[in-house]
C-alpha cells in the first residue's frame, strides 16, 4: 500500500470507523480511475473476487462510490473531498450528539447524587469564575440572602472546629506523683 492509500485509509477510518486496506486501496484506484470493472479492480490491486464484492459493497453502502446498472458493472467514486466533508460533518454532529447526551447525563448523575445527600446547594468554578446554585432546581442563586446563609453556616462551622481543637490541646494535665 502506498503513503497515499496509507493517508486515505487514515483519513477515513476518523469518520467511518471500519476503512481498511483494500477499502483504501480499491476507493483510491476508483478516484485516480474512474469506470472500472470488478475484473479491472481485481487484476489492478492483484486482490481475489471475494474480497473485491465485499469491499465495493461497504463502500457503497457508505454511498463513497456509485456503478452503472449494466453488465458488466463499472465503479466510480466521484467527488472524494466533498463526500469526505459530507461524512465528516455528519460524524461530528453524531459525536456532538453523544457528548451532550453524556453532559447531560453526568449533570442529571450529580443532581440526584446532591439531591441524596441533603445538599441545598452547589458551588460550580468554571474558569475562574464561581457560582452558587440551588441543588434541587440546578439554577443559579443571583441573590445574597441565600449565600449570606450559607456562609452564616460556614462561618458556624470553622468556629465549632476551631473550639473543639482548642480544647483538646488546652487541656490541664494531671500529673500522679
Amino acid at each position: 500500500m502506498d503513503t497515499d492509500e496509507t493517508a486515505l485509509q487514515y483519513a477515513f477510518s476518523f469518520i467511518i470507523g471500519e476503512f481498511g486496506k483494500n477499502h483504501a486501496r480499491i476507493y483510491w484506484l476508483l478516484v485516480n480511475r474512474p469506470n472500472q470493472s470488478v475484473q479491472q479492480i481485481q487484476k489492478a490491486l492483484n486482490l481475489d473476487h471475494p474480497t473485491v464484492y465485499r469491499t465495493l459493497h461497504a463502500l457503497n453502502q457508505k454511498s463513497l462510490i456509485s456503478h452503472t446498472n449494466t453488465k458488466p458493472r463499472y465503479f466510480s467514486a466521484h467527488g472524494a473531498i466533498e463526500k469526505f466533508e459530507e461524512l465528516a460533518t455528519q460524524r461530528k454532529n453524531e459525536l456532538k450528539d453523544q457528548l451532550q447526551q453524556a453532559k447531560n447525563n453526568l449533570k442529571k448523575l450529580i443532581r440526584n447524587a446532591s439531591s441524596q445527600s441533603g445538599e441545598k446547594y452547589l458551588i460550580q468554578i468554571n474558569g475562574g469564575q464561581t457560582r452558587l446554585f440551588d441543588a434541587k432546581t440546578n439554577v443559579p442563586i443571583q441573590e445574597i440572602g441565600p449565600i449570606l446563609e450559607i456562609k452564616k453556616g460556614i462561618d458556624e462551622h470553622i468556629q465549632k472546629e476551631k473550639e473543639k481543637q482548642w480544647q483538646t490541646t488546652n487541656q490541664p494535665s494531671f500529673n500522679k506523683h
